[in-house]
């Protein structure tokens, strides 16, 4: 059964990703901040972390990143979510810290609004990489 980290402040969202990987046999732990979700990881094991970029007032997905960094290669792979635009050009400050999630081992990054599912297939990609070494 894979392990699943959700790190959202949005609680419907975070419980709309929690079913859809439950819905595939997953285990989900769901955490709203950043310190809450390094913890977790300091504590238990995972297969993927999901964790929102950007969180009003609290550590987001920068702190999250970093202890995974920290973690080396016993660091599950990570996506990077955002509810900004990624590819406008006046949002460069998006960009920068997408392209700092990138160094710090983000596997990869999407764009919010779009249907769990996507979510779903995307961890499964990295699962089936790790499944084929």
């Amino acid at each position: 059964m894979k392990r699943v980290l959700i790190m959202e402040d949005n609680i419907d969202l975070a419980i709309n990703w929690k079913n859809a990987f439950e819905l595939n046999g997953c285990k989900v732990t769901i955490s709203h901040d950043g310190d809450e979700a390094s913890t977790f990881l300091e504590k238990e094991e995972f297969d993927l972390v999901v964790t929102d970029m950007f969180v009003p007032h609290k550590r987001g997905g920068l702190h999250v990143l970093f202890t995974l960094f920290k973690m080396g290669k016993k660091a599950p792979p990570a996506i990077a979510v955002t509810g900004e635009r990624i590819s406008s050009r006046k949002n460069e400050d998006v960009n920068m810290f997408l392209r700092q999630a990138e160094r710090l081992g983000a596997s990869s990054h999407i764009q919010k609004p779009f249907p769990p599912a996507e979510l779903v297939v995307l961890a499964q990609s990295f699962w089936d990489k790790e499944d084929q070494q």
